[in-house]
């Protein structure tokens, strides 16, 4: 497997009036993922939702917590793990974006659509005032939202390699958001008609970082985040956001027009900071990107010939708590 700094491969010059670029490269289309949303009882049409990433080679994705605010019942409800998602009619699901030339619609395998099978976030409960029964709401606290994504093909996973430590993006910085911009949508922003082909076209998007905000518990956004001079448009939310250098350094949040002026500024929560807590993806070693936490078999020159990672329920006799990179093979006992 290779990783392609999604810099060295787009065309920076090919870029429409909202100054997205169009990306065919499979090297980006395979490691980013839709997310849709389907209610059987008002529509058979699926409604884009956002972008998730692939982040390791064990099915787990990032996207944004925000895209799936609808999904979330009450918060006392999901820490008595009584109920997660607000309706039983409501289904998520992932499309793996099948390999085809552009511009040629073909039809969608049913194996392209991949379930979500396991959830991880951090968010907490706040009070509605204005509901006497004392229930209380959820509240994102840091904009992350893990996904589990089983791949139709496990042969080879094709993933980004989280950077969540080290590096802090400053002002003027060039960073590129990678995302489905207006997923599914028509060029007015409205949701396409049954008739209509279902589309998900990977944009990447450039601009330069204008703000650095760090983390601010008292916000009602308290996670850190960093505003650049791009636009981002809905359906990129929850896709990685990259330095110059490669590194996928946050996700795609939000977007908007400046209040003095007509330039879009966007937003991306970034890994830097104390907000991601130890228990978040924990197989995820944050100082060696790349590298994994988990269970591994040692021969007796010290290569890992079977490796679980951390959080997954299998029985593996005599392994050894290691981080191990599995593009190279080095590990390191922990």
């Amino acid at each position: 497997m290779r990783f392609v700094n999604p810099f060295d491969v787009i065309d920076k010059s090919n870029k429409d009036e909202r100054g997205l670029i169009l990306t065919e490269n499979w090297d980006l289309k395979s490691r980013c993922l839709p997310i849709f949303t389907h209610n059987s009882k008002t529509s058979e049409r699926v409604i884009g939702l956002g972008t998730s990433f692939r982040v390791d080679p064990n099915s787990w994705c990032l996207t944004a917590f925000h895209i799936l605010d609808r999904m979330w019942a009450d918060f006392d409800e999901i820490a008595k793990g009584e109920k997660l998602a607000a309706s039983e009619d409501i289904a998520i699901s992932a499309l793996e974006v099948p390999l085809a030339v552009y511009g040629s619609p073909q039809p969608i395998s049913p194996t392209s659509w991949r379930p979500i099978t396991h959830l991880a976030g951090l968010f907490g409960g706040r009070e509605n005032p204005a509901d006497f029964s004392g229930r209380r709401t959820t509240v994102n606290l840091n904009e992350l939202l893990g996904l589990n994504i089983p791949p139709s093909d496990k042969t080879e996973i094709p993933y980004w390699p989280l950077k969540l430590r080290g590096v802090t993006p400053q002002v003027g910085d060039e960073v590129m958001g990678l995302g489905y911009a207006n997923l599914d949508l028509s060029p007015e922003g409205k949701l396409k008609s049954d008739d209509d082909f279902l589309e998900a076209k990977l944009f990447a998007s450039i601009g330069r970082v204008t703000e650095v905000v760090a983390f601010d518990p008292k916000s009602t956004r308290p996670w850190p985040l960093i505003r650049v001079k791009a636009d981002w448009p809905g359906g990129m939310s929850g896709g990685p956001v990259f330095d110059r250098s490669g590194n996928v350094i946050g996700v795609v949040s939000t977007s908007a027009t400046a209040s003095k002026t007509q330039d879009v500024i966007s937003s991306a929560a970034i890994f830097t900071g104390a907000h991601i807590l130890p228990s978040f993806l924990p197989h995820i070693d944050r100082t060696n990107p790349g590298w994994f936490k988990g269970h591994a078999q040692i021969d007796d020159k010290d290569n890992v010939t079977a490796f679980c990672i951390l959080g997954v329920d299998v029985q593996m006799p005599e392994g050894r708590l290691v981080t191990f990179n599995p593009i190279t093979g080095d590990n390191i006992s922990i």
